[in-house]
C-alpha cells in the first residue's frame, strides 16, 4: 500500500490500528515518520532487486522523490534525509492546519495572532 496524501495515510491507518487495537487513536507524527521509513526502505529494496543492506543504501543515494509525509533525498555522508522539511501547523478555527512550507500548506499562516484576550473573548484565530 503506498499512501499518496496524508489523507489517504490517515483512512489505512486508522481501519489498521482498529483491526489490531480495536479502538481508534490519531495517527501522530511518529506515525507517520514510522510509516514513511518503511516506504523508503521499500522503494530502495524494490529499486535495487536486493535485501542486501549495501545495495539499498546506494540505490538510496541516488533517489529523490515525494512520500505523504514530504519530500526524500538521502545525504551520502550521514545516511540521513537531506530534503525533508518541517511543517509549520497553525490552529484556525479549532482545527491545526498545515501552513509551512507553501506546497504542503492547507492554509495561509494568520499573523498577527489576535491575542489571547480575543480568543478569551470567541474570537478565533482564522474566524
Amino acid at each position: 500500500m503506498v499512501w499518496s496524501t496524508k489523507e489517504e495515510f490517515i483512512k489505512y491507518f486508522n481501519e489498521t490500528y482498529f483491526k489490531l487495537v480495536r479502538k481508534f487513536e490519531p495517527p501522530t507524527q511518529y506515525s507517520a515518520w514510522g510509516a514513511e521509513a518503511l516506504l523508503v526502505l521499500l522503494y530502495g529494496i524494490s529499486k535495487s532487486g536486493s535485501t542486501d543492506p549495501a545495495q539499498i543504501r546506494a540505490t538510496l543515494s541516488k533517489a529523490h522523490f515525494m512520500t505523504f509525509f514530504g519530500e526524500f533525498k538521502m545525504d551520502n555522508a550521514t545516511g540521513l534525509n537531506a530534503a525533508h522539511q518541517m511543517i509549520v501547523v497553525q490552529v484556525q478555527k479549532g482545527k491545526g492546519v498545515v501552513v509551512w512550507p507553501p506546497e504542503a500548506a492547507e492554509s495561509n499562516l494568520i499573523y498577527p495572532h489576535p491575542g489571547w484576550s480575543a480568543i478569551e473573548n470567541g474570537i478565533l484565530c482564522g474566524s
